[in-house]
């Protein structure tokens, strides 16, 4: 499923704060609220609107009413719900068409949400139908915390930039087993399958996009012989 229809169709303006610590405590035996971050959203809805006021109406001068005059065009801001994190958010990456948004914490984790909900990706057990490979999976694993992180053109890969200036790279890793050995478990095929696919659908999506493909098959190793002719096939 490509793109997401549910994702909706408003542009949206995000702000990310970061709320510090208390530096004074005012209560001793409540304990210190950590440093997080605090997603803000505004909406934008255009609607049509007649900048005259009803009371012109009323003059009885006027040569039409105030209804035929032609509506403007004006744009409003709605805030949605805030939505706190757990952590400071270090590195925000839209991704996806722009419709899945890619958060690295001052603790490690490399986490992807929905633009629209803000709702985590993970996996979700759902074989018939694939949306992406952190629902069928994939993810990373939590490391070790780092000052800024860029990704990958199809986000498998995170260049994490550490304290002492060194790059790290951390892959993204298919958390249910792995695709490189032949499972003959019949209760693992359904899986395996939607992973595959999950894969396929994101070297569609980077083919649509003209990005390279070099991250996904890195992330996705050797395969066995059984799923290379799948994946052949379906791809």
């Amino acid at each position: 499923v490509t793109p997401d229809q549910s994702d909706g169709s408003l542009p949206t303006i995000q702000a990310i704060y970061c709320k510090p610590p208390n530096l004074v405590a005012v209560d001793h035996l409540q304990p210190q609220e950590t440093p997080h971050s605090v997603i803000v959203k505004w909406e934008v809805h255009q609607l049509q609107q007649n900048q005259l006021h009803p009371s012109l109406d009323q003059v009885t001068s006027k040569k039409k009413a105030i209804g035929s005059v032609t509506a403007r065009t004006v744009f409003q801001l709605r805030r949605t719900v805030d939505f706190p994190m757990h952590a400071v958010v270090l590195t925000c990456v839209p991704v996806w068409y722009n419709m899945l948004l890619a958060f690295h914490y001052s603790d490690g984790l490399i986490e992807f949400r929905k633009r629209s909900t803000m709702e985590p990706l993970a996996g979700d057990g759902n074989t018939d139908t694939v949306t992406s490979l952190f629902q069928t999976g994939f993810a990373f694993s939590h490391g070790e915390p780092s000052i800024h992180m860029a990704l990958s053109p199809n986000y498998c890969i995170a260049a994490c930039m550490q304290q002492d200036s060194i790059t790290k790279l951390r892959s993204l890793e298919y958390q249910r087993g792995t695709l490189s050995i032949s499972d003959n478990a019949p209760e693992n095929e359904p899986r395996n399958s939607a992973a595959l696919a999950a894969l396929i659908l994101q070297s569609a999506s980077s083919a649509n996009q003209y990005f390279s493909s070099d991250d996904i098959f890195s992330v996705m190793g050797s395969l066995a012989p059984q799923r290379t002719r799948e994946f052949t096939t379906l791809l």
